[in-house]
């Protein structure tokens, strides 16, 4: 142990915890407080022991006791993006006039664990529950260990290095971290709030993370959606279907203005990648979201962010139009809706033009067919989410 009137460096013994206090001859280190319990319930994601306290990181909580006053420190045991557990000095964001209680804003590196007061006796355990608030496909980064898959960058909050769990739609398709290094299959960055894994061939939507103090999934819950497409016909019947753009309905529990549907979008070149979508209504009971579909969605899994519940939704194509071949467009044009490249089929009059021959364009809401062609027949396409109606120019 190193001593100055003004400084104390000392080893904490092995299995030492929180919270820490200092006698000399003179007495007991000030207390400023005491604290009796804290209030706190994670507002994103579910955690481990529902019956303790819990917060996801940068969120205020309450702690309640006596004698608070503005030189109170609340002690948060935290880990960096290393793996490197420390302890966080943090000034409260408020205390009551009456000192029986503050508030404080949990770091953003926190780690699940007891936490106290500065020179208080009493400790408590805060479960940092994480949450998920991006995700993005195709990330240029060199932090994972070669192998086959698509990488995902995540970012969110709460992320923990080495004791990561990370789930692609159904349970049995997970990859867990178990380094602490560059070069594992999960890698954490950026104070805690970047995720980078490789999501496995067969994954699929959703995505959701599992920490020591609990899970992205819940309390929010997707039981179902209602939709049916407008135009077409879809694939099989019994399963939701909708024309790209069209609105549709998100049916569930705990659905707040925080959740967010993620959904696999297309582009022209036929490249998918996952797309977070901001409902345009809220159901005032919690039971719904009204998601208004973008054009360029692709038939597949949508699940919220951060959860673990998956619905297939069919995307079935819609024509609405056709300028005939010119100068400009020597194969001439179609356009509407739900087109997809290297997915798609064309039928005019009687004849089939496979994917190969379809040049998919405008956000998926064009298409020319690269062949000789009548283009004064009835024309249908299909794709995985169904078959339009007959157009016929």
């Amino acid at each position: 142990m190193q001593t100055s009137n003004a400084k104390l460096v000392v080893s904490v013994p092995q299995g030492g915890t929180l919270p820490y206090e200092v006698v000399t001859s003179g007495g007991r280190s000030t207390r400023t407080g005491r604290f009796t319990s804290v209030s706190a319930v994670a507002t994103k994601g579910s955690p481990t022991d529902p019956n303790e306290a819990s917060a996801n990181p940068d969120q205020v909580i309450t702690l309640y006791g006596s004698g608070f006053n503005d030189d109170a420190r609340i002690l948060f045991p935290s880990i960096d993006q290393y793996g490197q557990h420390w302890l966080e000095v943090i000034v409260p964001s408020s205390v009551a006039a009456d000192g029986k209680s503050l508030t404080v804003r949990v770091p953003k590196e926190a780690d699940t664990g007891q936490f106290s007061l500065l020179d208080s006796q009493e400790k408590y355990l805060l479960q940092v529950v994480p949450r998920i608030t991006g995700v993005n496909y195709g990330v240029s980064d060199n932090v994972l260990v070669a192998g086959e898959g698509i990488h995902v960058k995540m970012t969110g909050l709460g992320f923990i290095e080495g004791q990561t769990a990370v789930y692609f739609g159904e349970q049995a398709c997970s990859t867990t971290d178990t380094g602490l290094a560059t070069g594992d299959e999960i890698e954490v960055q950026g104070d805690n709030t970047t995720l980078y894994v490789r999501e496995p061939l067969d994954g699929t939507v959703p995505y959701w993370v599992v920490t020591p103090g609990g899970s992205t999934a819940g309390p929010a819950r997707m039981t179902g959606i209602t939709a049916v497409a407008i135009e077409g016909t879809p694939t099989d019947a019994a399963y939701p279907s909708a024309n790209a753009g069209q609105t549709i309905t998100v049916v569930g529990e705990h659905l707040s203005v925080l959740d967010r549907l993620v959904i696999m979008v297309v582009n022209d070149e036929g490249a998918w990648m996952p797309l977070v979508v901001e409902p345009v209504a809220y159901a005032a009971d919690e039971t719904a979201l009204t998601i208004k579909l973008p054009f360029n969605i692709g038939t597949g899994y949508v699940g919220l962010l951060g959860g673990a519940d998956r619905f297939y939704l069919q995307i079935v194509p819609h024509i609405t139009a056709f300028a005939a071949p010119s100068d400009s467009l020597p194969y001439g044009r179609y356009s509407g809706t739900g087109f997809i490249q290297g997915g798609m089929t064309a039928h005019v009059g009687g004849t089939v033009f496979p994917a190969g021959l379809i040049d998919v364009t405008g956000g998926n809401k064009a298409f020319s067919i690269l062949d000789t062609y009548e283009t004064n027949q009835a024309t249908y396409v299909e794709t995985a989410g169904g078959t339009s109606e007959t157009f016929t120019p």
